[in-house]
């Protein structure tokens, strides 16, 4: 399992995605997308990720839980917590 911290910034907060640090992107993904599963609380996620720019960033696909999760839990600009449990199934 690999965690790392995410500040709920105006797009993110408001768009229900995030980009994932590259150090962990780096390590654990291969391809320019798949699908993982990650935690914050208690509430585990299963999404796409794909590569989101040309420096080859990732990014958790977008999706109306997500967002709904992040609007009804926290407030602009919170920092949470995110634990990845798996990338296609490894981790």
């Amino acid at each position: 399992m690999e965690k790392m911290n995410l500040k709920l910034g105006k797009t993110y907060y408001k768009k229900g995605f995030f980009n994932i640090k590259s150090s962990i992107s780096k390590r654990y993904i291969n391809n320019s997308f798949g699908e993982c599963s990650f935690r914050i609380g208690e509430i585990i996620f299963f999404s796409n990720y794909y590569t989101a720019n040309l420096q080859g960033q990732i990014r958790i696909k977008s999706s109306m839980e997500l967002l709904s999760f992040f609007q009804t839990n926290f407030n602009l600009n919170d920092e949470i917590e995110i634990m990845f449990l798996s990338f296609d199934d490894k981790l």
